[in-house]
């Protein structure tokens, strides 16, 4: 991922996230919210998580979906949880 502190990934390692990481995580859940978008139905990406060790991405995102059941209830905020792995670090020998 080039969303992150590039910098302190390499002084130490650590992966920080940054504005950019989020900027990404929000693009890629726009891009497939064609379904709720017809009904002007947006995610927000509320947190992200890395487990460096499993190499997977947690990817956070809650919408207000009261305009699907506007009788039942004044409002409906619903929040999941993405899970991407990714393929192997890249080794170098």
């Amino acid at each position: 991922m080039t969303e992150i502190n590039q910098r302190i990934f390499r002084e130490g390692g650590e992966i920080q996230l940054t504005g950019a990481t989020y900027q990404m995580a929000q693009s890629y859940a726009d891009m497939n919210n064609d379904y709720l978008g017809q009904f002007n139905i947006h995610l927000a990406v509320t947190g992200i998580q890395i487990n460096d060790a499993q190499d997977t991405v947690y990817v956070a995102v809650s919408a207000d979906l009261t305009a699907l059941f506007p009788s039942i209830t004044p409002q409906i905020q619903v929040t999941e949880t993405g899970t991407a792995q990714g393929c192997g670090k890249n080794k170098t020998e």
